[in-house]
């Protein structure tokens, strides 16, 4: 039986956990890339190329929805100053305060529950894109946030390029 899958990740999933050991370990080209974004090092590393591996593989044999978000969803501001880090998309759960990226995403995971598709077409949820192998939807404001989701395309297609063994949580 074919299972549809739902995976997502945090536009800075990693800051409440990176440090400096990601970027200083990491091969000089990857250092290059990234710059001085040891936390975006440390996102990708940890959490958007794995999501991103389970997304492919997953949809080679089944219906697979990614999502990013990119938007926080309680009026309070992030724990590191910085964007969306691991475990604040719970607060759209309960916290919701009227953000429309929360909304949408809370309507999806609802949606994927009920329907096995997190915006079918007679309950559609805006965000929702198709894309190669299945959907990706973003939350947020894709213009305040932009400078987070720069160039994910190119820093997906590197790691695949670099191979698995580039980085190791």
């Amino acid at each position: 039986k074919k299972i549809p899958f739902l995976i997502g990740t945090n536009t800075e999933e990693a800051a409440n956990l990176a440090n400096e050991h990601p970027y200083q370990t990491a091969p000089a080209l990857m250092r290059f890339v990234y710059k001085d974004r040891s936390v975006q090092l440390a996102t990708d590393a940890w959490f958007g190329m794995p999501a991103y591996q389970a997304y492919f593989q997953h949809g080679q044999h089944a219906p697979v929805y990614g999502y990013i978000l990119a938007e926080l969803c309680a009026a309070s501001e992030p724990s590191s100053g910085t964007g969306v880090t691991h475990g604040e998309d719970l607060n759209c759960l309960f916290y919701r305060e009227n953000r429309t990226g929360g909304e949408a995403m809370v309507k999806s995971w609802t949606n994927f529950a009920k329907y096995h598709d997190p915006s079918p077409s007679w309950h559609p949820v805006s965000g929702w894109r198709f894309a190669k192998g299945g959907r990706i939807g973003i939350f947020g404001d894709l213009e305040k946030e932009g400078k987070r989701l720069e160039n994910i395309v190119q820093r997906i297609e590197l790691w695949n390029k670099l191979g698995n063994e580039v980085m190791k949580p």
